[in-house]
């Protein structure tokens, strides 16, 4: 599997995931999977969970990068825990063999095969 985000502000179709004007392959490592962009995907923030560096977690309106270990620091702008790594609205993850039709700034497609 493959993750990519779209990353432009004009909701066009057709483009390819290879088209990097439209897409960015993402590839984030979890236990199993390919590294891409070299974030660590914890999914969402809890505050008992250890994060180190580069673990990417998702916190209210945007997915968060930890800058250092921190345990209970809580996502936010004024953190010095965390950089906040796109901001979007309540993303839908798509996963299909085939890319959504209706794109959007931030939104996350897991594309699988067929």
């Amino acid at each position: 599997s493959n993750i990519y985000m779209y990353i432009n502000q004009t909701p066009s179709a057709g483009n390819a995931p290879s088209d990097n004007n439209y897409w960015m392959l993402i590839g984030l490592r979890g236990e199993q999977g390919a590294p891409g962009v070299g974030l660590n995907l914890r999914y969402a923030w809890n505050s008992v969970v250890e994060y180190n560096p580069l673990d990417l977690v998702f916190f209210g309106d945007s997915s968060w990068v930890a800058l250092y270990a921190n345990k209970n620091q809580q996502p936010s702008e004024t953190s010095t825990y965390w950089l906040r790594f796109v901001q979007h609205k309540p993303v839908e993850i798509t996963v299909s063999t085939t890319q959504p039709k209706d794109r959007y700034l931030g939104q996350i497609w897991i594309k699988i095969k067929g």
